[in-house]
């Protein structure tokens, strides 16, 4: 049993901390309002770090209050605000075969 001797004492949560990040992330995905975003959910140092694509500055606000209330931990959020444009496609012609 000498190798679990040198095994770090924070090594002991690793598997807790990997399935809260997992859990946040699906809760975010299926939050009302952040259906378009892209977050992913990363611990470090006793906080969660939320990077990736929201859709607008309230989906930011939302996913922070989520992590926040869902994890008890101080939220660190690097996320890009990309507003999501849908295009109406135009209407083309048909090719005509030669």
């Amino acid at each position: 049993m000498f190798f679990l001797s040198n095994v770090p004492a924070f090594a002991s949560g690793f598997p807790a901390e990997c399935s809260l990040c997992a859990a946040l992330e699906a809760l975010l995905a299926w939050t009302e309002g952040l259906e378009a975003c892209r977050i992913r959910v990363v611990g470090e140092e006793g906080r969660i770090i939320l990077t990736g694509e929201v859709s607008s500055k309230n989906a930011m606000e939302t996913a922070i209050v989520v992590a926040e209330v869902f994890t008890c931990r101080t939220v660190v959020a690097d996320l890009a605000v990309r507003p999501r444009i849908y295009a109406v496609p135009s209407r083309v012609p048909p090719v005509q075969a030669e």
